[in-house]
């Protein structure tokens, strides 16, 4: 059976079911829902996951837009290559009859942030020129340079608040419309309309925060592409939706430079922090630039060595700087870690190198002209270096990412199809229950009919009449322990999160080391015999300071980490609070103590069914705490990725502000929902006794009318027996 038949079949097999059971119209109500219910379940299922999100990582300028420019559009710059943060643009690449581009802005708390991040780097860099203009500078302290790692959120927001200003941008304006939609009917129309937005020159590139380009292209049909702005992005709005797109990608590229500074300290640091712990299942790392390599061999004579050099240089380096960075830090998980070492070896690619095999020459950019001519030199030095076809395919290698590409989204799609089947056992096994339950209530009323007479049915109508008030007593009580324990075990609950959120309320601190100018005033001696004397200086000299040091996402990840325990904990608190089985034995044996148990005409199975009707009306609670102002909050108060020294006190001392009001919020939630819920058990305690009793009695009334043409109902109950075995065996023979 093909898959995508399933919900047709279900519903088939439901519908026969529910002709079958003619004589139990809430029986058939259940067929109706449950064939219901299956459709939407597969429907979200398949929706939820069919598309295959693929993030393209790495720091900026590693070359990811000019990868997905040529990997996706072949080689048309669609996609705008960024020269600065400024213009490193978070971009979703979907798929869609309408072609479209939809430009999201940044928030009013983002512009907040970033301009006082923008004021707090042009005051650095005002102290820091005045010092520099100073003709004299011995002596004097050297202020903190702006321009530093240390400084770059900074930096960035100053060059996009300024560029904002300069252009005379209407920010309130902006900010109000939130998004901007633009249609197009081509990729090069659409490309001169988007850099006005996500341009180097564009008007309105600094307040634009993330793209969406719907495209009708085939090979997006069952695909999101995701090309992030850079892991070492310094702007923290920024920084916060990609890692929550990050967090639920199925396959990510990390790129790095191979001629530049490949798979540095930094790259690993940012790939292992920006790697989430799930979504991620595969992991592919590409050296990129592969042509700039080349340029470090120019005394080289050969071809053949310069690549079995720069594979074999590059290859060892990465797996050296990978195994130390995972040895060294013991809070990576294993999973992490053999995610990570399944990269190795990188796969080297030159995106430029391919585009020369699929662009015409007319169309090459100003890099790729410069390229070119680099290596035509190169081809002149090496005499098995020609800029042929064959040779330029090989080496630049977009055919091996591309394999791997086909071979994980292959994987993705038998992952997606056995999700879909793993809809088919469970669908199977509800309608199996509900067949037994039918078909169980159906032999009960024949053996009813076939050994009890009207004046059975009478008597037992009539004890079920007195007893009644023991049965609501009973229940009523049974009802009671749950509220009591609900009350109960909410304290324990409270308990457990408190414990846990404080064991989340401090950062990971670590060490580092950097080099200051210390300033100290020095005595020395001038002159000589009798015209000796003492004078004291100011002597500058280069210092090593250790320091402390803590990133913003830590503490960030501490609260949503925080969050996610406290939902699990809540939800566990009332999955654990009731027992089905045990439950539906205690109100039976309710039942039981309320009637004589030497008296014959007491038959259970008249409360079986109604007993679990009423179970089904206890829904479970399912819990969602956002944490997402607390971490708004922290974001814009500190708007630098890292903290040093007193900012890392600074952070603790936030983070434990922002926890205790997470943890508030948490225990309001638990409080309202543990009220909610004993509300529910309060009116299902009320009403439950008499449902027993009614539905019971409505089910002897039945059967007392059917003894009036007992032989008629025998055969009509028979019949839905038989349907029932009949339709156990068709769904165990096309559920398979």
């Amino acid at each position: 059976m093909i898959n995508q038949e399933l919900p047709q079949k279900i519903a088939s097999l439901y519908s026969e079911l529910e002709a079958a059971s003619i004589k139990f119209d809430q029986m058939q109500k259940e067929c109706r829902d449950n064939s219901k219910a299956f459709n939407e379940q597969f429907t979200n299922t398949f929706n939820e996951n069919r598309l295959l999100r693929i993030a393209i990582i790495g720091q900026v300028k590693a070359g990811k837009s000019s990868f997905l420019n040529t990997f996706l559009f072949d080689g048309e710059e669609v996609l705008p290559k960024a020269a600065t943060p400024k213009t490193a643009n978070l971009t979703i690449i979907r798929h869609s009859e309408d072609c479209r581009v939809e430009i999201e802005f940044y928030s009013q708390s983002d512009w907040e942030r970033m301009q006082n991040s923008a004021d707090e780097y042009l005051q650095l860099k005002n102290k820091y020129d005045a010092w520099l203009a100073e003709a004299n500078k011995q002596g004097k302290p050297i202020p903190v340079n702006p321009n530093s790692e240390n400084y770059a959120s900074s930096k960035a927001a100053f060059e996009m608040v300024d560029a904002a200003r300069k252009n005379n941008l209407d920010i309130s304006s902006i900010i109000a419309s939130k998004r901007k939609t633009i249609a197009f009917d081509d990729l090069s129309r659409m490309r001169s309309q988007l850099d006005e937005f996500v341009g180097e020159s564009g008007k309105l590139t600094p307040i634009s925060k993330a793209v969406y380009l719907y495209v009708n292209d085939p090979r997006l049909s069952d695909l999101e592409i995701v090309d992030t702005p850079g892991l070492n992005d310094p702007v923290p709005a920024r920084t916060e939706k990609t890692r929550e797109i990050l967090k639920t990608t199925d396959v990510a590229f990390f790129l790095s430079q191979t001629g530049g500074a490949f798979f540095d300290a930094n790259d690993v640091n940012l790939l292992v922090s920006q790697l989430p712990s799930d979504g991620i299942n595969n992991f592919v790392l590409i050296g990129s630039k592969y042509d700039s390599a080349l340029q470090n061999y120019l005394d080289s004579t050969s071809l053949m060595e310069v690549e079995a050099d720069i594979h074999r240089r590059n290859n060892a380096h990465a797996e050296k700087t990978l195994t130390n960075h995972l040895v060294n830090n013991e809070f990576i998980s294993s999973e992490i870690k053999d995610k990570l070492l399944a990269c190795l070896p990188p796969i080297y690619i030159s995106a430029q190198m391919h585009n020369f095999t699929i662009k015409s020459e007319v169309n090459w950019d100003n890099s790729e002209r410069n390229t070119y001519q680099r290596l035509l030199k190169l081809s002149e030095k090496w005499q098995d270096f020609c800029l042929d076809q064959d040779t330029l395919i090989r080496m630049g290698n977009i055919a091996t990412v591309t394999n791997k590409y086909h071979q994980v989204k292959s994987e993705k799609n038998e992952i997606l199809l056995q999700k879909i089947r793993a809809l088919t056992p469970s669908a199977a096994q509800k309608l199996q229950e509900l067949i037994k339950k039918i078909k169980e209530k159906s032999a009960e009323s024949i053996a009813i009919l076939q050994h009890q007479g009207v004046a059975e049915l009478v008597k037992q109508e009539n004890q079920l009449t007195l007893q009644i008030d023991g049965v609501k007593a009973g229940v009523s009580e049974v009802i009671g322990d749950l509220i009591s324990s609900c009350a109960k075990n909410s304290i324990d609950t409270k308990a457990r999160i408190r414990e846990e959120t404080t064991g989340l309320s401090q950062v990971l601190e670590k060490t580092g080391t950097k080099q200051e100018w210390v300033t100290r005033t020095v005595a020395r001696t001038k002159g000589w015999w009798i015209f000796k004397r003492t004078v004291y200086e100011d002597a500058s000299y280069e210092k090593t300071v250790t320091f402390r040091y803590a990133t913003v996402n830590n503490a960030l990840d501490n609260l949503r980490k925080g969050s996610a325990l406290a939902c699990n904990e809540i939800e566990t608190l009332f999955n654990e609070l009731i027992e089905p089985k045990k439950l539906r034995l205690d109100l039976l044996n309710v039942i039981r103590e309320s009637f004589d148990a030497e008296d014959d005409s007491f038959n259970p199975n008249f409360f079986k069914q109604v007993i679990q009707e009423a179970m089904d009306q206890i829904s479970f609670p399912s819990i969602r705490i956002d944490p997402s102002t607390y971490i708004e909050e922290m974001a814009n108060q500190f708007p630098k990725p890292q903290q040093t020294d007193t900012g890392v006190d600074k952070l603790n001392i936030a983070l434990g502000n922002a926890m205790n009001l997470l943890g508030l919020n948490i225990i309001d939630t638990l409080d309202r929902e543990v009220a909610s819920f004993r509300e529910k058990l309060q009116e299902i305690r009320k009403n439950l006794g008499k449902m027993l009793i009614n539905r019971a009695l409505e089910d002897i009334n039945k059967l007392k009318q059917a003894m009036q043409n007992k032989e008629t109902e025998i055969e009509e109950y028979s019949s839905c027996v038989k349907a029932c075995e009949e339709l156990s065996v068709k769904v165990k023979r096309e559920l398979v």
